[in-house]
């Protein structure tokens, strides 16, 4: 019984170790919008790009992109917003929902049709809501349109 008692502090430590590890959340102000679904905000004071998680925002150069940054901006610029961080994504950003206030900004250029959702990572009910959505229909103009 002695032996067991002994082991349980190093399983629980090992069992520690091996869970994934995630990121808290964590707020800063938002600095930098460089287009629909990446932000810069200052965390701890130094600025860090985010990536937001789950939804493809068109560029700057493509069909609405230009209404795309600028609804983002609106939502974030200059705001205190908080990050929930869910991974860190090829160019080292940091991908995650953005929340300000009580709105999540990944879910309203959703809901605005600024955004379509990459079902392939989002696996949140917004996900599966709005997953044939993409931002053409809703301004009902042609693949020829600008924004």
């Amino acid at each position: 019984m002695e032996t067991r008692s002994r082991r349980l502090p190093w399983l629980v430590a090992v069992s520690l170790l091996l869970l994934p590890a995630t990121a808290a959340a964590w707020t800063g102000k938002v600095v930098g919008v460089a287009d629909g679904g990446t932000i810069t905000v200052l965390h701890n004071w130094q600025p860090e790009k985010v990536r937001l998680w789950g939804i493809d925002c068109p560029e700057k150069n493509q069909n609405f992109g230009t209404k795309a940054k600028h609804i983002t901006s609106t939502l974030v610029f200059a705001k205190m917003v908080e990050v929930d961080p869910v991974t860190t994504d090829r160019y080292r950003r940091t991908v995650a929902f953005v929340r300000v206030g009580d709105t999540v900004v990944n879910e309203e250029l959703i809901r605005q049709e600024l955004a379509r959702v990459f079902t392939r990572y989002c696996n949140r009910p917004i996900c599966h809501a709005k997953s044939g959505s993409y931002w053409r229909p809703r301004h009902g103009r042609g693949s020829g349109a600008s924004g």
